[in-house]
Order: structure tokens, then sequence, then C-alpha cells
């Protein structure tokens, strides 16, 4: 077997079945990969689910059941063991594989020297108009920076900008580039680069996983390649928006034990130092002042950009006015309008848009909105 691909699912059956099926149908055309074998982990979901999850059993695709909900790494770790493909890959069970994204990946792990891992570039919707961000490696360092902005104005400026040109250089590459960390909707690797730094760690409930996994790559010398040439629809968050309470006490526990096992028990208390400090003072950073108000929302607004002469548009959309980590998207066009796919995968809160002038990265417009309730939201993409 060439390669083994590995979905989780907790809950969300409907788009596991519909990220099988864009798998499937990239077994004709992905002869560079060779046979693919796709083993689906159900986490314990609830009968009904596990119904409709065991219905994808057959020749292509393995199912193994859970007795237990053992975190998304855990059923990671227990998909591996049963998997015999020399090329391996990750993936959330609320993504659509797009033609060529398995090969495109596995055609850089090959012709690239010193990859120990590769992503695609991931979208909000199957028209490949909104991207997900690129994520730097939790650390001190990283919370020290974000603790100094809810401070000082200048820090404030010089983070958003240092972290401006990173997500642009990410979001505009054409050809594969290093990062310093691949989030885990979807990653391919390699059975030699798991025997030699091990497998997601399953005493991470949910959460920091990736980060720890992409840790021990770095730490291997290996390379972690984000391929701009492959492309994968991640929904984001399905599963954990449908179960938030136990996502978020995960998430804590999680992040504890990430803290102390890369800084130690010293360095998650001074961590947690900083979490305080900066919640002291993040009323400065939640300031949403500057910002042109489109109201409730329950169909997507049309957001007219300045500039209408430029050959194109960056923009952001965050959760945060701070825009620590927002979607982008480059629009050609003289106006921003989310597709049907993204405005349906928008959970009802607060957002916020921002223009960037491609070559000074200069903020030109602010907006803000709220989603509002819909009841067409939160199903899959057909």
């Amino acid at each position: 077997m060439d390669l083994s691909v590995i979905v989780v699912n907790f809950g969300v059956a409907d788009y596991v079945r519909r990220c099988v099926a864009s798998l499937l149908a990239e077994r004709p055309i992905d002869a560079r990969c060779g046979p693919i074998e796709i083993i689906v982990v159900d986490n314990f979901s609830t009968a009904e689910e596990r119904q409709r999850v065991r219905a994808l059993d057959g020749p292509s695709v393995r199912v193994l059941a859970l007795d237990d909900n053992i975190g998304y790494a855990g059923a990671l770790a227990a998909g591996l063991e049963r998997a015999h493909g020399r090329r391996l890959a990750f993936l959330n069970p609320d993504t659509w594989v797009m033609p060529g994204a398995l090969a495109a990946m596995a055609d850089v792990f090959d012709r690239e020297s010193g990859v120990g891992a590769v992503a695609p570039i991931t979208w909000f919707d199957e028209d490949r108009t909104v991207m997900h961000p690129p994520h730097a490696m939790p650390g001190i360092a990283n919370s020290t920076w974000r603790m100094a902005a809810t401070r000082s104005r200048v820090a404030r400026r010089c983070l958003d900008r240092l972290r401006l040109a990173f997500r642009w250089r990410y979001w505009l590459a054409r050809e594969p580039i290093d990062v310093p960390m691949l989030t885990g909707s979807c990653i391919l690797t390699s059975r030699s680069v798991v025997d030699l730094v091990g497998p997601p760690d399953p005493s991470y409930p949910l959460y920091f996983e990736d980060a720890d996994w992409c840790r021990r790559v770095r730490d291997a010398r290996l390379r972690l390649v984000a391929h701009p040439g492959s492309h994968v629809v991640h929904y984001y968050s399905v599963s954990t928006n449908r179960h938030r309470d136990e996502a978020a006490r995960r998430h804590r526990v999680s992040r504890e034990r990430y803290f102390r096992k890369w800084a130690g028990g010293a360095g998650w208390a001074f961590e947690r130092w900083l979490e305080r400090v900066a919640e002291s003072n993040s009323a400065a950073c939640r300031d949403q002042g500057g910002f042109e108000d489109l109201g409730d929302r329950v169909d997507t607004p049309r957001i007219a950009l300045p500039g209408r002469g430029a050959a194109r548009s960056l923009v952001e959309i965050a959760g945060e006015p701070s825009f620590e980590l927002p979607a982008g998207a480059v629009v050609t066009s003289g106006a921003l309008e989310f597709s049907t796919s993204t405005w349906r995968h928008l959970w009802p809160a607060d957002y916020f848009v921002r223009s960037i002038d491609a070559d000074s990265l200069r903020v030109t417009g602010r907006w803000r909105f709220r989603r509002a309730d819909d009841p067409r939201m939160d199903e899959p993409a057909r």
C-alpha cells in the first residue's frame, strides 16, 4: 500500500462521508500516489452516527469503531497501528480533498530534500475564495509578544506588522515554502518519519497535538512545508462547535500538557502569568472603534473595497478586532462577498474585516458585522 489516509470522526458523519467520497475520487487520478488505503476511526459517536459511518466500510475503506472517545491524537494513533502505507496522511473529518491534492503533496515530499511533512493550502469554501491562516508555533516567546501587545501600542503595531508579513508571504506563495508548523487538518508524511519522531501524542485529548508533533519533526532537523499547489477545503471546527464546552475543557488540558512538556513547570507558570496580564490589559485591544458597522446579517454582506483601480486587494477576516489569527482572501474585483459555502459555516458571532494594500501592507479599510442565526447554517455543502 502506497498511501494510508486516516480520518477521525466524532459526530459529523455527513462530513466524513463527503470527505471519503473526495478521497475515493482521487484514486484514478493520483497515479503518483499509488493505491490509497482509507481508514476511518470513529471516536465513540452515537449509535446512529456509527451506523452511518460503518456503511462506508468496504474494499477501499476500513472503519475502526472505538469503544471510548480517546481524543483526536489517540484516534490517529489507533488508525496508524492499522495502516499499511509507506506514506501517511492525517485528515480532519470536515475536509474535502480537491482533485490532485494528495499527489501534489506526495510529489513535494519525494522531490524536495529533508522534508518531514507537507500540508496543502486549506480553504473555507470550494470556490477557493477564503484561505485559512498559517500558524506560528505556540511557545513562551509568542505569548510574551501577545502580552506586550496588550500593554504597548508600539508593540501591538510591530506584532501586527510581523504577522501580516508572515501571513501574506504564505497566502501569496506560488512555490512550496517552509513554515514553523503545520495544522492537523491535513498533513502528509511518511512511515519512516513517524518511526523516527513517533506518532501524534495520545496524551493530548484535543488541540496542540499538531504543534507537539511538528516540534518533534523540527527537532529531527526535518522541514515542514506548505504547498500552494495542493488544495483542501476545511469547513473548520464543525465537530468542536457542536460540543463547545467539552472542546474547551480538552483545550485547557492539552495546553497545560504542551507547555509543561516543552517549557517545564516554571515555563507553564510563566505562561499562565502572561495570560493573566494579557487578559487584565486586553480592553485596549478589544477597542472596536474605527470599524464601519454593517449590522446583523443573515445573508452575506457585499463590502466595497477602497482602490477599485488596483489589480487586487488583500482582505483579512477575523473573529476579534486584533486580527491575531484571521482568514485571508485575494480579491481581484472591487468588492468582497463571501461564497455560499463560507457564509454557511460562519458561526453566529461578531466578525471583523480589513483591506490591506498589497505593497505597503497598510490597512485601507475596516468593517464589522454580526453573523445572525440562520437555520441553513452548518449543513454539509452539497
